[in-house]
C-alpha cells in the first residue's frame, strides 16, 4: 500500500507502479485532508520494485506519507481489498482503476 498526499501524486505512483512490475491495483480510496491511499496486489518482489518507484514518482508531485508491504496477507484482509464493499477500485475491468473519491469514511488505517 501506498499513501501520498494529493490525486496527481497518487496517479503518477499508480501508472509508475503498475507500468514497471506485474502488479494489479485493486484499490484508490480518498482517507482524509487530501491523501489517498491505493492498494497494489502481486508476488511479493514485484510488489516491493513496484511500491519504490510509486515512491520515487510521487515524491517528484508530493508528500508520502507511508508505503506498507504485508508479504503474506491473510485472504480475509485481501477480500476486503478486492471484494465489492466500498473499497474496490478495480471491478474486473483489468485496464487499471476506477476510483470513486466521493467518500470519506473513515481512517487511513487499511
Amino acid at each position: 500500500m501506498i499513501e501520498v498526499r494529493g490525486l496527481v501524486a497518487m496517479m503518477v505512483a499508480i501508472e509508475g507502479m503498475t507500468t514497471t512490475a506485474a502488479v494489479e491495483c485493486v484499490m484508490l480510496r480518498r482517507v482524509s485532508g487530501g491523501y489517498l491511499v491505493a492498494a497494489v496486489l502481486g508476488d511479493l518482489a514485484s510488489v516491493e520494485a513496484a511500491l519504490e518507484v510509486g515512491r520515487s514518482a510521487a515524491e517528484q508531485y508530493d508528500d508520502v506519507r507511508r508505503i506498507r508491504v504485508h508479504p503474506a496477507p491473510h485472504p480475509a484482509a485481501t477480500r476486503l481489498l478486492t471484494e465489492s464493499n466500498g473499497w474496490l477500485a478495480s471491478r474486473g475491468s483489468g485496464d487499471g482503476a476506477q476510483a470513486d473519491l466521493s467518500r470519506d469514511e473513515g481512517t487511513s488505517d487499511v
